[in-house]
C-alpha cells in the first residue's frame, strides 16, 4: 500500500455529521451564506491545520457555522482567518495543538479543553464565550455528536 504525496488543491463537498480526518494536510472550510442552513460538523486534525475562512466569491458576507467539534493532537493549528464568522458552537480539544481566533470571530458557545502544550490565542468577543474544561475531565468523546 503507497502513499503519493500530492500538492495540488482539491476541493471537496462533504455531507454534514461526517467525520473529517486529516493528518499533516491543511484543510480550509467556508460557513454557509444562510444562518438556517447551518448543521454539525466534526474534526480530527494531526499535524494539520484547519483554517475557517472567507467564501471566495463573496469575502465580505458573513459566515455561520452550526455545532463544530474539533479533536486536534501533535502540532495540529486552528484559525479564524475569515474577517466575518460566527459560531453556533465551538468545541475543541486541544493536545499539542493552537487556538487562534480574531477579532471579528463570534462564538454563542465555546469550549476548550487543552493539555499543558496547548496555545489558546483569543482577542476577539470569543473569549468571553469561552468554558474552559478541566483537562482530568473527559470531553468530547461525552458530548452527544450525532
Amino acid at each position: 500500500n503507497e502513499r503519493r504525496r500530492t500538492y495540488e488543491e482539491v476541493s471537496i463537498h462533504v455531507p454534514q455529521m461526517k467525520l473529517i480526518q486529516a493528518e499533516n494536510c491543511t484543510v480550509n472550510v467556508t460557513g454557509k451564506l444562510d444562518s438556517l442552513e447551518t448543521g454539525l460538523m466534526r474534526f480530527e486534525l494531526i499535524q494539520s491545520r484547519l483554517f475557517f475562512t472567507n467564501h471566495y466569491n463573496n469575502r465580505d458576507a458573513q459566515q455561520y457555522f452550526g455545532e463544530v467539534f474539533i479533536k486536534a493532537r501533535k502540532e495540529s493549528e486552528i484559525d479564524f482567518s475569515a474577517s466575518t464568522i460566527s459560531f453556533k458552537t465551538l468545541a475543541c480539544e486541544l493536545d499539542g495543538s493552537t487556538l487562534r481566533d480574531n477579532q471579528f470571530g463570534k462564538v454563542e458557545k465555546f469550549m476548550v479543553k487543552a493539555n499543558d502544550s496547548a496555545r489558546v490565542e483569543l482577542t476577539g468577543s470569543s473569549f468571553q464565550k469561552l468554558n474552559i474544561i478541566p483537562k482530568t475531565e473527559r470531553f468530547l468523546d461525552t458530548l452527544t455528536i450525532p
